[in-house]
């Protein structure tokens, strides 16, 4: 079965999908997060929780911590050259899925630190 348009989705389990706002995803659907950018985006709105999710709601503001799909590298020419700088980077890779045509996040509810229950 092909399936062209998700439209609405059930996570299982402790699945959570969040929207993934102001984040490049890759084409390969990958999101990658650089931590030295804007903080900002790391508070997503819960769209879908899977059956054993117990605190969090559909439609709450979570802060999402993307530490377990951190990959760490160095940039091109940093301890290859011999150079010793300030190039180390941490990259994050979080599995998304495109629904109503928008780029969502696919989390556990591990993944999440916190929900705002106030904020401007």
């Amino acid at each position: 079965m092909k399936i062209n348009k998700l439209k609405s989705v059930r996570p299982l389990f402790t699945g959570v999908i969040t929207t993934a706002d102001q984040e490049e995803v890759t084409k390969s659907g990958i999101l990658m997060v650089n931590r030295n950018k804007s903080c900002t985006s790391d508070w997503q709105k819960v769209i879908a929780i899977g059956d054993m999710v117990k605190t969090i709601k559909v439609g709450d503001v979570v802060h999402i911590n993307p530490i377990r799909y951190g990959k760490s590298k160095y940039k091109e020419g940093s301890l290859k050259d011999g150079v010793i700088s300030e190039n180390f980077q941490v990259e994050f890779d979080i599995p998304t899925i495109e629904l109503n045509g928008k780029k969502c996040l696919y989390l556990q509810d591990r993944d999440i630190d916190m929900i705002a229950d106030d904020y401007e």
